[in-house]
């Protein structure tokens, strides 16, 4: 347990963009006493994680590999608070760009939506192109 704990203190570490000799100093332990966390040698005490959590680490995914709502860095607060103020079609478009910059390099293809739609899709597309069309169909001239 106390390696997965110190796997998991190394996440938040990088998440909040210290380094090593940073993060002991905030949570007021050697440098060495620190590595023995992330090495899984000593289990953290309460004192050292209240003292990081101060600095906004999460020490209830430290502890149990869940991520608490209240333990964001600034920059993740400022883009949950702009994410609720977007009405349907704006949060749909944010899943869009995050589906689009997290996709694995092999997946290759286009994805084109053509017209007002409200839904969410979510479509692997490997080679080709995949359409959907919600435009209103317009009336033939005769």
């Amino acid at each position: 347990m106390r390696k997965i704990i110190g796997e998991r203190l190394e996440e938040e570490r990088v998440r909040l963009g210290k380094k090593k000799g940073e993060m002991a100093a905030i949570g007021g332990v050697a440098g060495s006493a620190y590595t023995n966390y992330l090495e899984g040698n000593r289990a953290p005490d309460a004192e050292f994680l209240a003292l990081i959590a101060a600095a906004g680490a999460d020490v209830q995914y430290i502890l149990t590999g869940q991520r608490s709502s209240s333990a964001l860095a600034p920059d993740e607060q400022a883009l949950l608070a702009g994410y609720r103020a977007l009405d349907a079609r704006g949060k749909a478009g944010v899943f869009g760009v995050i589906g689009g910059l997290t996709q694995p390099a092999e997946k290759t293809g286009k994805f084109i939506v053509h017209g007002d739609i409200g839904q969410n899709f979510d479509a692997p597309v490997k080679g080709g192109t995949f359409t959907v069309d919600m435009r209103k169909e317009r009336k033939k001239k005769e």
